[in-house]
Parts: C-alpha cells; structure tokens; sequence
C-alpha cells in the first residue's frame, strides 16, 4: 500500500508541475470541452481509425463517437476517408487544423517539460520516461 499512496501524493504535484499556465486559444474560437480534448487525442494525423476504434478506445458507443466526429469535422478538424487498403472502411484522421486545435488547448506545457528536463542528467530522463512508459502499460492492461 506503501506504494500507491506515495503514488497518490506524488502524481497530483507532477501533473500540475507540467501543466500549461493557461491553454492557448482555439483556432476560430472554437469550444474546447474535456470531452472534446479527449476525442483530439485520440486522432492522428497519418494513422486513421475506425468509429467503431475510436469508441472502443474512448469507451463510449459509435453511435456518441459518431456525433462527437460529426461535430469535429464540421468544424475542420478531422476527416473522414475510404481505407486505402479496404473500401469498406472509413478512417478518421485529424486534419492540419484539428492538430493546431490541439496543440493550442494541450494541458501540457512543452516548454515547462524542457526546463524540468534541464535539471535531469539524461539517464535521470530516461528513468522518468520508463516509470511512465510502465504506468501506462499497467493502465492498459487494468482497463477492460
């Protein structure tokens, strides 16, 4: 139990150390929910995905995740397409605009990373990335 609560006290002071001081503003102002933060990570711009991907992935059902990308799109920020590979399949991609969007509202600050990484030896960063690498392994695993 020694663990967890260590883990407990320490991930809240670490996140809030990374965190942007205010989020950018929005391309075209457009509304930026949680919800809608979360969908933009969930994109990417080479690699598309399936509806019925993406809602797995975001644990909601394709007909939520369908609307949530009908919103996004109309906006400019994804995109629908045929799978090259497979006709039958529509892909989701961000497009140049959705990424902007999300670089814009990232709760990360990259700049606050690069000075808390100044004060780390290499092999220091790479121990941080590892435990982090390992946290993630571990959500994955834990989440049906």
């Amino acid at each position: 139990m020694e663990f967890v609560e260590e883990m407990a006290a320490l991930l809240p002071d670490a996140i809030a150390l990374c965190r942007s001081a205010g989020l950018g503003a929005s391309p075209r102002g457009i509304q930026v929910s949680a919800a809608r933060r979360a969908l933009l990570e969930l994109l990417d711009p080479e690699q598309g995905a399936s509806v019925g991907e993406l809602a797995r992935r975001a644990g909601v059902t394709a007909a939520t995740m369908s609307t949530a990308l009908n919103r996004l799109e109309r906006d400019g920020c994804a995109v629908r397409e045929r799978s090259q590979s497979d006709a039958r399949v529509v892909e989701v991609r961000l497009t140049p605009e959705g990424e902007a969007l999300r670089h814009a509202t990232s709760p990360i600050d990259p700049q606050r990373l690069t000075a808390l990484a100044e004060h780390l030896t290499y092999l220091e960063q790479r121990e941080v990335l590892q435990g982090l690498r390992l946290l993630c392994q571990a959500a994955a695993k834990s989440t049906p």
